[in-house]
């Protein structure tokens, strides 16, 4: 019995092994996922480094005050870019012909260009009123930059996505990857000039945004541009609206949701708790976002391309891919997210000083959240590719009643800034292991044993952290 267990054992570390292995050869195949995936990876990797390295300093230039007012301005630029979009560029790579592809571009563009004059007017006549609403009066010297942010982070949008379309993944990691480091040296330089003035980090983020718009359409106009470009026609982008109109009535609503629910504890943390506490929390979610933008970013557009890919060629292949990527997702995140959850705190005090030590707490608490949302990340695109936008919708309606309650008890109940994020970080974890399941659910594979399975994986992971601590404290 023993021995077949063990024949067993090796046989599964075997199929794993040749698994990797394939994996590992396709990447020498020109346009394949594998190579794709390996260009977009390596990007990444090149800027979660540059970032890795530059946070402690920026975190010993600037104050979490100027973490926290970047963080409204992130999350009023994000709302308003996704609203006045309506969605359209995440269907740029839908379109079979290069014609009804220029057309959404037209039309992506035009509300793009339109939101952002409507903000400037906002602005002049009701910019200083908002920010007093949202206790971020510290914003008002560069309240007039989110016009100019709309529109940069709205034509980014679109770039990002021509970009997938041509598939230039390799020529946007090594142009994009030095402009990137370039910007980032550039926040140092200003915050050690200004002796770290609050607009330093937004400033900047719109200037890397820029950047890498521009980056990207010279690599727009020398694979595609100039042949196929046409000038904008009204009846062509009613036309192209009215046939993706699934879009801005199913997809919207559920990304907007997903969205505002992501941004609640800013709104909650601002208005209760003052611009440092959000500061202290932007400083840990933007840390924690690191590894979404190493693998959920690199996985994501090509998964996405894969499996708009399968379900139109092979499509009893794409359940068996979903589930492979989705494994794969959980073993590679699950030890460096346990370990923030327990040691979160000592880690933010060592690297970043004793200032972001609650940044690290706020990090613990959150992180078996960004674990099952990197996963989900990805593997989200499977309801567009189905067509099931509605059941994604449902779910961003009950995870933000969720969430509006989490942090209501917390701020009314506890009173406390860090039970309130703790009580986050739970629901949004669970909400998100249901997310994933609801994914294997529209593919017909049983979601309950994978479910279990990586509760036990993860409740395992954080034991052993757990009981290492322990000893450590011990010890020390």
């Amino acid at each position: 019995m023993a021995n077949s267990k063990t024949s067993q054992l090796f046989n599964l570390i075997t199929d794993k092994l040749k698994e990797y292995i394939k994996d590992i050869r396709g990447i020498r195949k020109k346009g394949s996922f594998a190579q794709n995936f390996a260009f977009v990876f390596t990007g990444n990797a090149f800027f979660i480094i540059i970032q890795f390295v530059a946070a402690p300093i920026l975190s010993r230039i600037y104050t979490p005050e100027a973490y926290g007012l970047f963080g409204i301005f992130n999350a009023i630029i994000t709302n308003v870019v996704m609203v006045s979009t309506l969605m359209y560029p995440n269907a740029l790579i839908l379109p079979t012909s290069n014609r009804k592809f220029m057309h959404m571009i037209h039309l992506i563009l035009f509300l793009v260009f339109l939101t952002s004059f409507a903000s400037l007017i906002f602005v002049i006549f009701l910019g200083e009123f908002t920010l007093r609403i949202l206790n971020a009066e510290g914003m008002n010297f560069f309240i007039y930059l989110i016009p100019i942010g709309i529109l940069v982070f709205g034509i980014n949008q679109v770039t990002s996505q021509w970009i997938v379309r041509l598939k230039a993944f390799k020529e946007n990691m090594q142009i994009g990857s030095t402009a990137f480091a370039f910007i980032k040296g550039m926040t140092i330089l200003y915050g050690i000039a200004t002796n770290g003035a609050v607009n330093g980090i937004t400033l900047f983020a719109i200037a890397g945004k820029l950047l890498g718009s521009i980056v990207q359409f010279f690599l727009i106009i020398k694979q595609f541009f100039f042949e196929k470009w046409e000038l904008p026609r009204f009846h062509n982008m009613r036309e192209i609206a009215l046939e993706y109109l699934r879009f801005p009535k199913l997809v919207l609503p559920g990304n907007y949701l997903n969205l505002l629910s992501g941004q609640l504890p800013i709104y909650f943390l601002s208005f209760y708790f003052g611009s440092s506490v959000l500061g202290l929390f932007a400083f840990a979610t933007s840390l924690l976002d690191m590894p979404m933008r190493l693998l959920g970013n690199a996985v994501s557009p090509v998964f996405y391309q894969k499996a708009n890919e399968l379900q139109n060629t092979k499509p009893s292949e794409l359940p068996h891919v979903t589930y492979r990527l989705y494994n794969r997702l959980l073993f590679l995140g699950i030890i460096p997210f346990s370990f923030v959850t327990i040691f979160g705190d000592l880690i933010f005090n060592v690297i970043f000083g004793s200032q972001w030590t609650q940044a690290g707490l706020f990090a613990g608490y959150m992180s078996v959240y960004y674990l099952f949302r990197l996963i989900s990340g990805p593997l989200t695109s499977i309801f567009n590719v189905l067509r099931k936008e509605s059941l994604l919708f449902r779910f961003q309606l009950v995870l933000i009643l969720t969430r509006f309650m989490a942090l209501l008890v917390g701020v009314y109940v506890f009173k406390n800034e860090e039970t309130t994020i703790l009580l986050f970080g739970i629901f949004s974890s669970l909400a998100y292991i249901l997310l994933n399941g609801m994914v294997f659910h529209v593919l017909n594979i049983n979601p309950i044993k994978i479910i279990a399975k990586s509760f036990m994986y993860v409740a395992i992971s954080l034991f052993l952290l757990f009981f290492l601590r322990f000893l450590l404290f011990l010890i020390i």
